[in-house]
């Protein structure tokens, strides 16, 4: 068994953040292991984790130690700090323990019965009631609420990080990619999937703020109730070889043609806003 050290976060020279990683931190969210811990079957992975069945309800998100990278660290503390920060809301993820074995951190969390990708594009034929989607949205927009009010970002809204329970609630997770706003209301620049970026993300450099998970949320609505995406990529898809300055106009130019034709006032309004 080996503890974390030397994680403490410094903030850059370009970055006024708040955020400190300290090893009280890792104290409070990393217990010894006293048994083995036996992955089940593996049922998601991400950029840089993978995540297994575990015991009872629960599943265990596993992010291995890779010196390789020079953001990994900080990631996984992010990460961390991000869950224990905004646990206890019935709409985001929740962190039940963590252990650290040699470096490679285990998250152990309530296990769900599918994303929300799954219940739009893959429910077997079956659409999603009025009424489930209207439980949905508003449920989506509480969390991100309530994110915002403890000055986290997420950063990476859409529908494969939106996780739906046996009772049909859902809780948004993955805060892989998540900062904390600096006094400012910004955070470091970051790039997130490019499908659920502004416009003006896309084309110049910015920090980040609140605005950039309020577009990726109303594209989220967006392909909740109308079951496509905002942005379907298909001028990439007919152009695998562009680079990504080409990528990103794509996906702007798509955004142009699609936001006339968006008829929910609500919608229109939090995508124009945020644009």
């Amino acid at each position: 068994m080996q503890i974390v050290t030397g994680w403490d976060y410094i903030p850059d020279e370009d970055h006024d953040e708040y955020l400190v990683v300290t090893n009280q931190l890792l104290d409070e969210l990393c217990v010894p292991v006293t048994d083995n811990i036996l992955l089940g079957k593996k049922i998601g992975s991400g950029s840089y984790s993978s995540v297994y069945e575990y015991r009872d309800d629960q599943a265990v998100k596993v992010l291995l130690y890779n010196p390789n990278s020079s953001s990994w660290g900080e990631n996984v503390i992010q990460e961390l700090y991000m869950l224990k920060q905004l646990r206890g809301h019935q709409n985001i993820l929740n962190i039940i323990q963590c252990h650290n074995v040699s470096l490679n951190v285990y998250i152990i969390t309530e296990r769900f019965e599918r994303t929300l990708l799954d219940a739009i594009w893959n429910n077997e034929g079956r659409r999603l009631s009025p009424e489930m989607r209207e439980r949905i949205k508003i449920s989506l927009e509480l969390a991100v609420e309530y994110m915002h009010s403890k000055r986290i970002l997420h950063l990476d809204i859409k529908p494969e990080n939106i996780f739906v329970r046996k009772d049909e609630s859902v809780a948004l997770g993955d805060f892989g990619f998540a900062k904390v706003m600096n006094n400012d209301g910004e955070a470091r620049f970051h790039l997130g999937t490019p499908q659920y970026m502004r416009v003006s993300k896309l084309t110049t450099y910015q920090k980040n703020s609140k605005v950039d998970d309020i577009w990726a949320l109303a594209c989220t609505i967006y392909a909740l109730e109308n079951e496509i995406p905002f942005v379907t990529a298909r001028l990439i898809e007919a152009d695998p070889e562009l680079n990504r300055i080409q990528k990103s106009k794509a996906i702007v130019t798509e955004i142009n043609e699609k936001l006339p034709t968006v008829t929910d006032p609500y919608l229109r309004d939090m995508l124009n806003s945020s644009y």
